[in-house]
Parts: C-alpha cells; structure tokens; sequence
C-alpha cells in the first residue's frame, strides 16, 4: 500500500464495529463460532475464524494465511463476561485491521455456523453467502476487483473508467471531474491521501433564509442512508463518499446512479421547500 493511504483514517467506524463485537460476543457465549472475510489480492479472500474455546476462557482467531491469535483468561480471576469480550473485540481488530492491514470494517463480510447464523447481523456486515462469487461465474461477469497502490493509480482507474462510460471526460483545475449522468451535473474527486471517491453536485444557489435551509436539509439527511446534503454560505451541496480499495467499477457505477437519481428526485422538493435569489 502506497504511503499516501496508510495509518487508520477511520477510528469512529472502527470503534463502532468495536462496540457490536462485544455485544456478538456476549451474546453467542458458547453458541458456535463466526468467520470474517476480508478482500485479498490472491484469489481467495482472507479469513478469520472467531471461536470461544475452553469453557469461554479462551478466545481463538485463526487466519487462512496462517497465525492464529489467542486471548485466555485466568478462571480464578475475578473478570466480567463484559471486559472479556471487550478484551477479545480488542484482539479480533489488532489482528484483522492491525495485522492484516485493512483499512475500514465495512469491507468485511461475515458467515457463522448455524447456532450464530441469528445473531451475525449484529455486525451490521452483509452475509458473505450473500456477496460470495458465484462457483459457475466466468471471467466475463464476475465483478472487476482492482487495487489501487496509491491515489494517484485511483484516480487513473476512476477517469478511465468516466471515460469508458461518458466519453470525453476532462480534469479541471481543482482536479475533479465533471460528468453528467441523466443531465444531472456532479463531479467526481479522488479523495487527497485517503482510498475513497467524493461525488459532489451544486443542488441550489443563493438560498434566503440560510436557519430555514439548514432545518430542511436535517430533515432530508435523516431520510438517506448514503446522500448528504450541506450548507456552505448560501449554496447547497450535495456529496457522497465511497471506499475504494478496493475499487470495484461495479460498485462505483451502482453509486454514482444512485447519487444522480436521488438528486433529479429530490431537487424538486428541495426547491419547493427552500426559496433562493431569482
């Protein structure tokens, strides 16, 4: 990994992920074990097995790279089911964002055997048996995976890819590229010393009544899981930040519809709800 995209860029979603470890743990004591699978440049994604063993005193991660990582607790020590699995969250993050060197939770997915299988969504993470590549898939539709060394080859990868899709595609001064997808006007950055995509749009110009704005666009950040919207002077923005190492054009393209349609759909509303200078 290029120097530009190292250290730990993502402590609050990394303290999240944290937190619904320990309540995994503590609530599938002695109920099975639970497998995290990370992207891999080799053919075969990283795992991680997660299991209890020893009557609950000894928490084991074995990873299919080889290494396996283990927490024990003293039976004569006076220690809370809450602080051990506290302990052992802390050692499946060292070893799978640590060790391993992943950069975001979110690019983990999970499976567990099947007296876990009710409880993994407390992860919050999609079921690997969800996203897995199909055993039958050929080259030809599996969905491209590319690893990025730094943000200068991500940003390659993105205006090659706009440019495969839109055509003639140009890099403005601030170094952003302009498209529009549906007639919806947006850029598309490369975000400075991090592996991530902003898409970005100007939605309005010259709002009145700036408290007016602000309580409307909570209101509509409140209703969308991905799309935020912002004030800045008196222009609304609209803005969207996606992981990208891996990039994956698949997901990118999804995104990128994703952000232009929500824009032709709320903007209407935004304008009936907001009034700007003629």
């Amino acid at each position: 990994m290029g120097a530009d995209l190292e250290g730990d860029l993502f402590e609050e979603s990394w303290a999240l992920f944290h937190a619904r470890l320990v309540a995994l743990l503590s609530a599938g004591v002695e109920m099975g074990s639970f497998a995290l699978f990370a992207p891999s440049e080799a053919a075969e994604p990283q795992c991680f097995q997660v299991l209890w063993t020893d009557n609950c005193r000894t928490l084991r991660i074995d990873a299919s790279a080889g290494g396996t990582s283990e927490v024990g607790f003293d039976p004569d020590e006076a220690t809370t089911m809450l602080s051990r699995c506290e302990a052992c969250a802390d050692a499946v993050i060292a070893t799978v964002r640590d060790e391993y060197g992943l950069l975001h939770p979110a690019l983990l997915t999970v499976a567990a055997d099947d007296d876990l299988s009710g409880l993994i969504d407390i992860l919050q993470l999609a079921r690997t048996e969800d996203v897995g590549v199909d055993a039958n898939a050929t080259p030809g539709n599996q969905a491209q995976v590319l690893w990025p060394d730094d943000t200068v080859t991500l940003d390659d990868m993105v205006l090659t890819h706009l440019r495969d899709r839109f055509g003639a595609v140009e890099t403005d001064e601030d170094g952003d590229h302009p498209i529009q997808p549906g007639g919806f006007g947006m850029w598309v950055r490369v975000a400075q010393g991090q592996p991530a995509i902003n898409m970005m749009a100007v939605v309005l110009r010259g709002v009145v009544d700036r408290k007016r704005t602000d309580t409307e666009l909570n209101i509509l950040n409140r209703t969308c899981s991905w799309v935020r919207w912002s004030r800045r002077g008196t222009t609304v923005w609209q803005e969207l930040t996606m992981l990208a190492r891996p990039f994956v054009p698949e997901q990118f393209d999804g995104l990128l519809n994703l952000f232009a349609n929500t824009g032709l759909e709320t903007l209407p509303d935004l304008c009936d709800r907001i009034d700007v200078r003629d």
